[in-house]
C-alpha cells in the first residue's frame, strides 16, 4: 500500500496564476497542450471562449471542493451545496476509496509535466471530470501519460488502475479506462515534439468514393455529437442563471422585466394534473389494449454512437 510520504516529490514548479510548468527557467509542456496538438486538436474548436471560461471555472471549483474532502478526510456531505461534491463523497465510501494525494505533480523534467487529480492508497490514478460528456479515449491517453511519468518520477513504485470520477450535477460514475503502453506514450511524446499532427482513419467502407452519403453521415454525427455537448453545457449554466434570477425577482417583489430584446415574468409556483399511463396499462390492462393504436414506421437508419 501506498503512502503520501512514499511519493517522489517533483523539482518542477507548478505557476496556477497562467497554468504553467518550469524547472530550471525551462517551460514543459502539460497533457492538454500535447492531446490538443497532436491528437485532439479539434476537440473545443468553435466553442466559444466565454462558454470554455464558464465551464473551466466550474471545473476549478468542483475539484477544489473535492481536494477539500481528501485533505480534511471529510464524510460530511450535508457540509457542501453542490450536487457532484455530495456525489464524490458518497463514490468514494461505495467503492472504498482512500485517496492519498491530490493534485500530485509528475514530470520528466524535459518535456511534460502535469497535476494527477488524485492517487490512492492502491497506486490507483484518477481524474475528475465534470463536462457534459465523459470522453474516455481523452482520458485513457490522460491518465496513461500521468501514468508513465509517475512511473518514471517513482521508479520504485507501480501504478494500478485509472479511472474517471465523472460528476455533473446528480450523476456520479466511476470509470476505468485503458491504459496506453509505455511505447505509445514515448511515441505521442516524439510526435509532439517533431510537430506531427495525427488525422482519424476512416474505416474502409468509408474511404470508398462511391459511399459519399456514409461519409457525410459520419461527418455530420461528429459535429452533431459535439455541438449537443456545447449546448447541454449552456442549458446547465442558463439554468442556474436563471435560478438566480428567480430568487432576486422574488425578494425584490419584481414580477416582471423587459428589455429591448427580451421579456421575462416570474410564474408563481403552482400544480397541474397529468394522466398517468403506465399505472393505467399496470392496473388495467385490459381496458388500455382497447386504446391502443397501431402504426406503421417507416424504414429508416438507425446511428448509434461509440465511445
Amino acid at each position: 500500500m501506498m503512502n503520501y510520504h512514499s511519493l517522489t516529490k517533483s523539482p518542477v514548479i507548478f505557476s496556477e496564476a497562467n497554468h504553467s510548468y518550469t524547472i530550471e527557467g525551462r517551460q514543459l509542456s502539460g497533457v492538454t497542450s500535447i492531446l490538443s496538438a497532436v491528437i485532439f486538436h479539434d476537440k473545443y474548436e468553435g466553442v466559444p471562449q466565454h462558454v470554455l471560461d464558464t465551464a473551466a471555472q466550474r471545473g476549478t471549483e468542483i475539484h477544489a471542493r473535492c481536494a477539500e474532502i481528501d485533505l480534511f478526510d471529510s464524510t460530511e456531505a450535508s457540509a457542501y451545496d453542490r450536487p457532484e461534491v455530495k456525489n464524490y463523497i458518497k463514490l468514494k465510501a461505495q467503492h472504498g476509496i482512500e485517496i492519498i494525494a491530490n493534485e500530485y505533480l509528475v514530470s520528466d523534467e524535459q518535456q511534460v509535466a502535469t497535476m494527477i487529480d488524485a492517487v490512492d492508497a492502491r497506486g490507483n490514478l484518477y481524474d475528475i471530470k465534470t463536462t457534459a460528456q465523459l470522453d474516455t479515449e481523452y482520458l485513457s491517453w490522460q491518465l496513461s501519460i500521468g501514468a508513465y511519468l509517475f512511473e518514471l518520477q517513482n521508479p520504485e513504485l507501480q501504478v494500478g488502475r485509472l479511472y474517471g470520477i465523472w460528476l455533473r450535477g446528480d450523476r456520479a460514475e466511476l470509470v476505468e479506462v485503458e491504459r496506453r503502453s509505455a511505447e505509445e506514450v514515448r511515441e505521442l511524446l516524439l510526435d509532439y515534439a517533431h510537430g506531427i499532427v495525427r488525422t482519424e482513419a476512416l474505416p474502409d467502407e468509408l474511404a470508398e468514393p462511391n459511399n459519399v452519403a456514409l461519409r457525410m453521415v459520419h461527418d455530420y454525427e461528429r459535429e452533431l455529437a459535439y455541438f449537443k455537448q456545447v449546448m447541454d453545457l449552456i442549458e446547465q449554466e442558463k439554468a442556474r442563471a436563471l435560478d438566480t434570477l428567480r430568487q432576486t425577482m422574488e425578494e425584490a417583489g419584481v414580477k416582471q422585466i423587459e428589455t429591448e430584446r427580451i421579456k421575462i415574468t416570474l410564474v408563481s409556483e403552482s400544480r397541474s394534473k397529468t394522466f398517468d399511463s403506465t399505472r393505467f396499462k399496470k392496473e388495467h390492462p385490459d381496458l388500455a389494449e382497447q386504446f391502443q393504436k397501431e402504426t406503421t414506421r417507416k424504414a429508416h437508419v438507425k446511428i448509434t454512437l461509440r465511445g
